[in-house]
């Protein structure tokens, strides 16, 4: 990108110099190619604003061996990513902290990677059936580069 911007410059410092000498074809080309470079800039800076990042993260319910590999979006709440995957996960009350239904557990070396669980997730684990130590509301983790690679156990 930063050459791109020295070239975007340099086009534009060869088509003053062209026009101040009266060089009108020279000076024309140099208008188009800062243009041309104009655009690529601005293409380059929009895709690269809105690329979308994705970590790769694994499902799995209890005693079952069927691991689910699935590409959720950064920024996305664990259960989203699981429900857009179709993983079998209830979420009843869509995220909202209302519920215990999407349950997950986590092993130890990630679950003390994360940030502490809030006083109301406590409580709504509290209500949760087959609780841990690591036990998390996936609708409270958001997805991110950390969690590549992490598996979500789902309690049967």
């Amino acid at each position: 990108s930063s050459m791109l911007s020295s070239g975007y410059r340099l086009s534009l410092v060869s088509g003053v110099r062209a026009f101040v000498r009266g060089n009108h074809s020279q000076y024309s080309i140099a208008i188009q190619q800062r243009c041309a470079l104009k655009n690529i800039i601005s293409s380059t800076s929009y895709r690269m604003s809105t690329q979308r990042k994705f970590a790769q993260i694994i499902f799995f319910e209890e005693g079952n061996d069927v691991k689910v590999k699935v590409e959720a979006e950064d920024g996305k709440s664990v259960l989203d990513a699981a429900i857009d995957n179709d993983i079998d996960i209830e979420g009843a009350c869509g995220g909202e902290l209302a519920c215990s239904t999407c349950h997950v557990v986590l092993s130890q070396e990630v679950f003390d990677s994360l940030p502490e669980k809030t006083e109301e997730e406590e409580d709504m684990l509290d209500l949760a059936w087959g609780l841990t130590d690591t036990s998390r509301l996936c609708c409270q983790l958001k997805v991110s580069d950390a969690l590549e690679g992490v598996e979500f156990r789902i309690p049967a």
